[in-house]
């Protein structure tokens, strides 16, 4: 069933999130079968609001600001409808 839900994502063009991963077994399995993201305990036990605002400070000062002649437009995903 996971096979074709994923398989059944990527033939329409998009990319697949599996939620709720929590074992390394689970996340090679994904990859496998062409699961191209995830989301859970593996990756991250959940954070309150406080500790998550500090996280994302933390990032954006260590980051320099965008430049508007670097950035890039999103290209489509999928085939044209």
């Amino acid at each position: 069933m996971l096979a074709a839900i994923i398989h059944l994502g990527r033939a329409l063009g998009l990319r697949v999130l599996a939620k709720g991963v929590q074992r390394q077994e689970h996340l090679t399995m994904l990859n496998s079968l062409g699961c191209d993201h995830y989301k859970g305990d593996l990756l991250s036990p959940a954070v309150d609001a406080d500790a998550m605002f500090a996280l994302l400070q933390s990032h954006t000062k260590n980051r320099p600001a965008p430049d508007a002649a670097g950035s890039k437009t999103p290209k489509k995903r999928g085939p044209a409808r």
